[in-house]
């Protein structure tokens, strides 16, 4: 089964490959901006400005509405026990708990976010809105968010297109 849904309608659905056959389409109560699916296979995440939607593959029935969680949905842990969401709006990274519904939050704007194999730990790319700088933001199980600024990133240049000297010498369009 593949499943499809549009950042211009409510309306997402889906295909069964063995079929060849689309279901009829189903309405979300807001547009979603991303779309995410658990690991298991049993949950669709669809983020809106509004809030955050969940889906049930297998009942095919919207489970939740979360109006405290609006935003990008970025990433579900390898359980599906929590998710990450981002309001670019609000600049605010929220970690949501599918299970019991606690958020917990940092200030943020971010770009990616990949769990650890285990789940118990988030890894995310952004930026700092207070400083403008990058920023990986860390949320982990037994301590908690840090935020770690990415200002020491080395210089990398290309010696291809260096004017040239003995070790490294000029580009040469031969070499393409």
């Amino acid at each position: 089964v593949i499943w499809f849904a549009s950042s211009q309608s409510p309306y997402f659905s889906d295909i069964d490959l063995s079929t060849g056959r689309p279901s009829s389409p189903i309405r979300l109560p807001y547009t979603p901006n991303s779309m995410v699916m658990d690991q298991a296979g049993d949950t669709l995440y669809f983020g809106s400005y509004h809030e955050l939607m969940t889906y049930s593959t297998l009942t095919n029935t919207l489970g939740k509405e979360v109006p405290g969680v609006p935003g990008v949905v970025l990433a579900v842990s390898p359980t599906g026990s929590t998710a990450i969401i981002n309001d670019q709006l609000r600049q605010v990274i929220y970690l949501y708990s599918t299970a019991n519904g606690t958020i917990s939050s940092i200030g943020g704007i971010a770009f990616r976010a990949q769990y650890s194999p285990d789940g118990s730990t988030v890894y995310i790319v952004g930026q700092d809105p207070a400083t403008g700088q990058n920023t990986l933001f860390v949320d982990s199980s037994g301590t908690g968010w840090s935020s770690y600024p990415l200002s020491n990133q080395p210089a990398y240049t290309c010696a291809l297109e260096a004017a040239g000297t003995t070790a490294a010498p000029a580009y040469n369009p031969a070499w393409d």
